[in-house]
């Protein structure tokens, strides 16, 4: 979708976002959030 640009957002919104959210934490922590969820229901049943 970002690469075909039919998302309404222009380069430089993208580029803000990236700037201001995107860091190393960011998805580091998603990936922490994700994996330990999925463990948790794999070992809950």
């Amino acid at each position: 979708m970002a690469i075909t640009g039919g998302h309404g957002q222009n380069e430089a919104e993208l580029l803000h976002a990236q700037a201001t959210y995107v860091t190393r934490k960011n998805p580091r922590q998603a990936i922490t959030m994700v994996v330990n969820a999925t463990l948790r229901g794999r070992f809950a049943s």
